[in-house]
């Protein structure tokens, strides 16, 4: 049966998939992927540990024959499956590789430790209001597999596709014209084992990209650390390059103006007007969860950061909330992902009183001593934050909820961890 998507000459192409296929890994990548072979009648079996999926013929248990094709997200990178797959000598890809295949628009990737969606948020808003079409995909927006047809039908469309180490770590054939770097700081050794392991996870991205790489200063100790020269596609995109980036609405903290530096570096090397750039930036909006005050009692602001999930990230919200030299109440919480507890030092400096609860808890008061106060439950958040307003006294303070950590011991992602945040600080009382 003849594919529906242009191919590499630009004709039709039959499909490339050649006896059984699985697909190891069932949630939004994993349908998604299931959805794309369906529409092509191309049969396959999908695979999950999660029981739940049982109901929607999902197997629980994968044994590879040698001669399949096997697709899989991008958290099943250190899967006991996937391994076995490669051992048996199965062709094993990811979700963004397969997609690869399919679609021949411009691609302009985004990566980094922390920032990277509000980033491609930000090009995807300046691109659109520019004239030149886009489609957020990957981590941004739907799977890169669930828009090639959209993207295949409309040759003009950029394709702006935020990528993760877990999708970098083994790419072999999704190669984007541009890349964009933010920045790059200890993350997910849970995952990759070494912060080692997560740098390269990134520089395979960077190797693959067949433009221009468009990278922010702070990467420049890291390629020193782990002795790898830029290569000569790599464009270095001076700190002080934000200092040029006006200081308003979402960009008023630094590291979005850092951001956003990068972003204009991009569209400037592409012959988009800068100065016009800047004027659809003036409504930009960060997604929901990204440092912004979400209530202001008496003379503390209270900010929702829930998106920050590592110790850089949150020292950077602090920065900006702190900057005024207004005293700061900051809360961590979540699950490590294996970063050094080292990296929180600096935050319990410059904070005049921290809470934390769930699993980092008790580690951080073990490595910092008293200054940091565990909560029992994290219910009990609430009042503690209620008894910080009063001792201010209508002096100007803030209060910054940015965990530091993932969110999955006792919220099912960081959204529902900000919600629950924005929730509870409604209901204090007070002006």
């Amino acid at each position: 049966m003849a594919s529906e998507i242009p191919g590499q000459s630009g004709q039709f192409a039959d499909p490339p998939e050649a006896g059984p296929l699985a697909i190891l890994g069932y949630g939004i990548t994993g349908r998604a992927l299931g959805k794309f072979l369906e529409r092509r009648n191309v049969p396959y079996c999908a695979y999950d540990s999660d029981p739940r999926l049982a109901p929607l013929g999902v197997r629980s248990h994968f044994s590879p024959s040698g001669d399949e094709l096997v697709l899989h997200s991008p958290g099943m990178i250190n899967c006991d499956w996937l391994r076995a797959a490669r051992d048996c000598g199965c062709t094993c890809l990811g979700e963004l590789d397969y997609a690869q295949r399919f679609y021949r628009n411009r691609t302009v990737a985004l990566t980094g430790t922390n920032g990277k969606t509000s980033t491609a948020h930000m090009l995807v808003h300046v691109l659109r209001r520019l004239g030149q079409p886009c489609l957020p995909t990957g981590n941004l927006g739907v799977p890169l597999i669930g828009a090639v047809e959209q993207l295949a039908a409309a040759p003009d469309t950029w394709n702006v596709c935020e990528v993760s180490s877990f999708q970098a770590n083994d790419l072999c054939h999704f190669s984007p014209d541009i890349l964009l770097w933010t920045n790059f700081s200890d993350n997910h050794r849970d995952i990759h084992g070494s912060l080692a392991a997560y740098w390269f996870a990134k520089w395979n991205l960077l190797k693959r990209c067949r433009g221009i790489a468009f990278v922010g200063e702070g990467l420049l100790p890291w390629t020193k650390k782990f002795n790898c020269p830029l290569p000569a596609n790599v464009r270095v995109v001076a700190a002080e390059l934000a200092d040029d980036v006006p200081r308003r609405g979402a960009l008023a903290p630094a590291h979005q103006r850092a951001n956003y530096a990068i972003v204009r570096e991009l569209l400037s090397a592409e012959g988009f007007s800068v100065r016009e750039a800047d004027r659809a930036m003036a409504d930009f909006r960060t997604p929901p969860h990204r440092l912004a005050i979400c209530r202001t009692i008496g003379a503390v602001d209270i900010w929702n950061d829930s998106k920050a999930t590592t110790a850089a990230a949150a020292a950077a919200a602090l920065a900006h909330v702190a900057e005024d030299g207004r005293p700061c109440l900051w809360i961590a919480c979540g699950r490590s992902k294996g970063e050094d507890l080292e990296n929180f030092r600096p935050l319990l400096a410059r904070a005049a009183e921290v809470l934390a609860f769930g699993e980092i808890a008790a580690p951080l008061a073990e490595k910092f001593g008293k200054k940091v106060q565990i909560l029992g439950e994290k219910e009990q958040l609430f009042p503690s934050i209620g008894d910080f307003i009063r001792r201010r006294r209508g002096r100007p303070a803030a209060v910054l909820f940015s965990p530091g950590c993932a969110s999955f011991d006792a919220f099912s992602d960081y959204g529902d961890r900000g919600n629950w945040f924005v929730a509870g600080m409604e209901l204090l009382p007070g002006k």
